[in-house]
């Protein structure tokens, strides 16, 4: 099985050498925001320690490739899963060497995921000197490619909160807890909205809002708030200038002894965990 997905994934990286001729190619495997503004936060350094002034970036979903543009990447794709597998699959076995896998799990390369029994890694650090191999005092680059709202009039300024409520890979928080938030705003007098995607829904009592992901920041600094699940998303607005609060279920990462904000602790963000009895 693995030798038929290497055929295939072969066919695949001839097809792309084709199609972005002279270009590295730069693999962010795993579906999540997070990841890859990562991945992308730190590529910079990767590129100037390897003299590379070309590149592709291939992301799974439009999602995750909105958040490679916004580093100012001139040429990304979104791949299917099953590409994204046979792809990964050829560049391992063939061992290709203008191509680099951005992700702590890569199989059969390192096993730092394993670490995480033994020593708290918050998710930075695990892309910074993990994936990167880079010193601790790196810098992350900042995105460079954001866009304004077209609707921002509609948004009362430093009077509105944004809520996140949903995530792919964390545990929700429940519905009453929400509520209570809400209830907060709206005895304030605030526009309440609640960000969505696709066939998400807004929670009862607040507007929808369903923007691209370049243009959110410009959203959540007119409001003055955003309050949201940690996932991927509060990564994508680290750099907001407005009030940002995370909240993180009470409960461990993965099988691993450490909470969930141990991990995913944000500095630029109040973190609050939120009990699950709540």
């Amino acid at each position: 099985k693995k030798r038929a997905r290497v055929e295939i994934g072969i066919r695949l990286i001839n097809n792309k050498k084709e199609k972005y001729p002279g270009c590295y190619r730069i693999y962010c495997p795993f579906s999540a925001l997070g990841d890859v503004y990562y991945a992308m936060a730190y590529l910079p350094y990767f590129l100037e320690r390897k003299l590379i002034k070309k590149y592709v970036v291939f992301t799974i979903g439009n999602s995750c490739a909105e958040v490679a543009k916004m580093f100012g990447a001139e040429y990304v794709e979104a791949l299917s899963q099953r590409d994204m597998d046979e792809s990964i699959q050829a560049v391992l076995f063939t061992e290709y060497a203008d191509a680099y896998i951005t992700h702590h799990d890569r199989p059969y390369v390192i096993n730092l995921a394993k670490a995480l029994y033994i020593k708290k890694i918050p998710l930075e650090l695990i892309y910074k000197c993990g994936v990167y191999g880079l010193d601790i005092d790196c810098v992350p680059y900042k995105p460079v490619k954001l866009d304004s709202y077209r609707f921002l009039d509609r948004i009362i300024p430093g009077k509105a909160v944004v809520l996140s409520p949903y995530a792919k890979s964390v545990t929700n928080i429940s519905s009453e807890y929400w509520k209570k938030i809400i209830k907060y705003y709206k005895e304030k007098n605030y526009q309440i909205f609640t960000n969505v995607f696709g066939e998400e829904q807004e929670l009862e009592e607040t507007q929808r809002l369903d923007v691209k992901l370049s243009e959110l920041q410009s959203v959540v600094e007119r409001a003055g708030t955003f309050i949201g699940i940690r996932s991927g998303l509060c990564d994508v607005l680290q750099e907001a200038q407005c009030r940002k609060i995370a909240l993180y279920p009470d409960c461990c990462y993965s099988d691993t002894k450490w909470k969930m904000e141990e991990i995913y602790h944000l500095d630029s963000f109040e973190n609050l965990v939120v009990s699950q009895k709540i």
